[in-house]
């Protein structure tokens, strides 16, 4: 029997606690259909938003300056976007591996994008605020980006290892692979300086990763974890010498990719789970917030499905790249969830609903301190509205209302929002 039941969120348990409702834009296929990793650019002289998104051997760039409406601007069918990242007005994309050059493409035109230099290949590139250029595999080499097309190299590693890396200050995350997890400092940009290193058993493979803004933390990705070994690993780092796990996160019907994390959240490219965002405002907890599955077909531990996300856009844009479904655009809608009076809900707002179970009919009683009028919609996990109930008028006191719902309303998680003069309030519901 399908019912209808009120749950609160027992993963916010602190008063004044956010929920996101991720609510897509677009999704559309690249000229090949798919896509691999995607990167963003914003143009100095006009302030538009561009969404570069790569394949095996090709690489488009959109304006997505209207997100529900992008454009292709430009197709380079003979550069591979494996990897790419972007300084000034140049774009660093790679093939993920040595048979083929770096290349090197100027976009101070985005509608026609000149490759204007080449460098030794490699699997995956990073870019730090300084000008510095790093590549992963074989081994880390480091360049210095004073001449953009021509970069000069000024550090390599000895290692035959190596995956991916990220600089934040002077600190240097290198993933690196098999060999396990390395941290530089890199005040001497020439002479790197290990400070600390993570090996531990049970990753298969350090794929990548992030550390918290104040480097106490550090997220590692394992690509080739399998249930029951953990996707995710978080690292205590505060202790020098003495690196400590505390939390992990697995999902045993996928595979973890990239993980970005950008003002109090974690956005990770999930592969065929799709995207997710994850709360890291109160590490070492990080409470998975919302997914969206960019790849419906299945869910395995395998590849495909959600390969790369881009969170750091000016406009707050989301860009996500789907190696089956192209092009996914999203944004947020911050909300703070209804709880109970013990866990510090907003006393002059209370909701209640009954019977339960519920079939097709969602009986509300709303307590209020003050007369109101109160809108109430339905939406589901991916932000689209799927049932409006208007606006309603309410005094001081108990009000009470009953609504028919959709009988085709499918199994799964909703969200009942409640706005008016007290703002707004959000209840979790669940359709079983």
């Amino acid at each position: 029997m399908r019912k209808i039941t009120l749950v609160l969120s027992l993963l916010l348990l602190f008063a004044g606690a956010k929920s996101q409702i991720l609510n897509l834009i677009h999704q559309g296929n690249t000229p090949v259909g798919g896509g691999l990793e995607t990167w963003g650019y914003v143009d100095d002289s006009t302030g538009k938003e561009y969404a570069l998104i790569g394949w095996w051997d090709s690489m488009y760039i959109y304006d997505v300056s209207t997100p529900s409406a992008p454009v292709l601007v430009a197709s380079l069918d003979t550069i591979p976007g494996f990897d790419m990242k972007v300084y000034d007005h140049f774009i660093y994309t790679c093939s993920g591996n040595t048979n083929r050059p770096t290349y090197i493409i100027d976009i101070d035109n985005p509608a026609s994008p000149q490759l204007v230099g080449t460098i030794q290949g490699t699997h995956n590139l990073w870019v730090d605020d300084n000008a510095h250029l790093y590549a992963a595999y074989p081994g880390l080499t480091i360049y210095d980006l004073a001449n953009p097309a021509t970069p000069s190299v000024i550090w390599h590693d000895s290692t035959t290892d190596g995956h991916d890396m990220m600089v934040q200050g002077n600190i240097l995350y290198y993933f690196g692979g098999y060999a396990g997890m390395y941290i530089y400092d890199i005040s001497n940009i020439s002479s790197p300086q290990l400070l600390e290193q993570i090996s531990d058993p049970n990753i298969k493979y350090t794929h990548s990763g992030w550390p918290s803004p104040d480097g106490k933390y550090l997220f590692i990705c394992d690509e080739l974890a399998k249930d029951p070994t953990p996707d995710i690993t978080l690292w205590d780092l505060s202790s020098p010498g003495n690196p400590l796990k505390v939390n992990q996160y697995g999902d045993p019907q996928a595979i973890v990719h990239n993980l970005y994390i950008l003002n109090g959240y974690a956005y990770v490219s999930y592969y065929q789970k799709g995207l997710k965002i994850f709360d890291v405002s109160g590490l070492p907890a990080f409470p998975l917030l919302t997914r969206y599955e960019t790849f419906p077909d299945s869910s395995t531990e395998n590849y495909g499905g959600d390969f790369g996300v881009y969170p750091f856009t000016p406009s707050g844009t989301i860009y996500a790249s789907d190696m089956t479904y192209g092009l996914i655009l999203f944004n947020f809608d911050s909300l703070t969830i209804g709880r109970d009076h013990e866990l510090g809900m907003n006393p002059s707002v209370s909701l209640k609903t009954w019977p339960n179970p519920l079939q097709n009919v969602l009986n509300l009683q709303l307590d209020l301190e003050n007369q109101d009028v109160v809108n109430f919609r339905v939406l589901d996990q991916r932000g689209r509205e799927v049932v409006n109930l208007g606006n309603n008028s309410c005094l001081p006191g108990k009000n009470s209302f009953s609504f028919s719902l959709q009988n085709n309303l499918a199994p799964g998680t909703y969200f009942l929002i409640a706005t008016g003069k007290f703002g707004q309030e959000v209840w979790k519901l669940v359709r079983e």
